[in-house]
């Protein structure tokens, strides 16, 4: 007979419910917004949806979910070397085409709207200094690099964490619409769950806390 499960596993369990939610709102919010555009609003929906799959550790679905965030407008990068790295440490590289694939399509039958930026950022300097583009490439390129390079050592349970990262990070060069701060904003908003603490089997936690109390 299986052990009762432990209360802080279960509300773990529980907890991509409301996050759900709250980032498909935030999605939404950002197509209602002055401005928005329905391929900003979609990738943010894939982009969440490949956050959730790659926390329940469903790769194929989280790579699909990437490559189609990707395909419809910038705001799909921001999980992508994440998702990418996670890829790479679980074991499911090969599926990287399907992502790759589901770009090409997905920029083919619905191609990137005209790059407008307007979430005052660094993508927003080039409009300004047009010198500067290289340099902000090559600075976004390195960043996400290091993002993927993070993800390959992530440790159990750091997924969202990671997420928030990321997303607050790529959210500084990456060319967005206004809205795409409100999604960036709610992630970094919701509380993490806590991971998992493992005792050892000998381990009288009982008997540790009465000793602290009696201390």
């Amino acid at each position: 007979m299986p052990p009762p499960p432990v209360p802080h596993q279960t509300a773990f369990a529980l907890a991509p419910a409301p996050r759900i939610a709250a980032l498909c709102a935030a999605a939404l919010l950002a197509f209602l917004l002055p401005e928005g555009r329905l391929g900003d609003m979609l990738a943010l929906l894939a982009t969440a949806a490949a956050l959730f799959a790659a926390h329940e550790r469903r790769d194929r679905d989280m790579l699909l979910a990437t490559g189609l965030a990707i395909g419809l407008a910038p705001a799909g990068l921001l999980f992508a070397p994440l998702c990418i790295g996670l890829a790479i440490r679980r074991k499911a590289a090969r599926d990287l085409p399907i992502a790759a694939g589901a770009t090409l399509l997905t920029g083919f039958v619905l191609p990137w709207p005209p790059i407008a930026p307007t979430l005052p950022n660094l993508a927003l300097l080039t409009s300004a200094l047009p010198s500067s583009l290289a340099l902000i490439v090559a600075f976004g390129i390195g960043m996400a690099a290091w993002l993927g390079a993070r993800a390959l050592v992530l440790p159990a349970g750091g997924v969202f964490a990671e997420a928030r990262l990321g997303a607050l990070l790529l959210a500084a060069v990456l060319p967005l619409p206004i809205g795409a701060l409100g999604f960036v904003l709610m992630l970094a908003a919701l509380p993490l769950p806590a991971p998992p603490r493992l005792h050892a089997a000998n381990d009288n936690v009982a008997l540790r806390r009465t000793v602290r109390l009696a201390a």
